[in-house]
């Protein structure tokens, strides 16, 4: 099921990664007394809980999954309450990469995903795969 995909990714990649950017950022301004700043990092740190919180909700949710019902009660468990969840966390994921360097995010970007093999020759694309 693709929310037990998401949330290997949310445990194993995104969520070590921004906390790691996190105490990273942390101890860079730590020497520092700029508002901006620390308003960044506050604001950064509020949206990582953010995360870690909606991740626990969605593994919560997909615990609870009704595995005893018919697939139409399967489905509308899926629909109505796991999709959204995904769907609110993903919409957080998304603005943390916007925050984090690109080279610590432990994913390709979209773009990548799009267009790497273009910047790549043909002997490249071989050698890379």
């Amino acid at each position: 099921m693709e929310a037990s995909t998401l949330l290997e990714m949310l445990t194993t990649g995104v969520i070590p990664v921004l906390l790691e950017d996190q105490v990273s950022s942390t101890l860079a301004a730590a020497s520092t007394s700029s508002k901006v700043i620390h308003n960044f990092l506050a604001k950064k740190e509020k949206l990582v809980e953010s995360i870690v919180a909606e991740t626990e909700k969605l593994e919560e949710l997909f615990n609870a999954w009704p595995s005893d019902a018919g697939d139409r009660e399967q489905a509308v468990y899926a629909c109505d309450t796991i999709k959204p969840q995904m769907e609110a966390v993903r919409e957080l994921v998304d603005q943390a990469e916007r925050k984090v360097p690109s080279d610590m995010w432990p994913f390709p970007s979209y773009d990548t995903l799009l267009y790497y093999h273009h910047a790549q020759t043909g002997e490249e694309v071989v050698k890379n795969n």
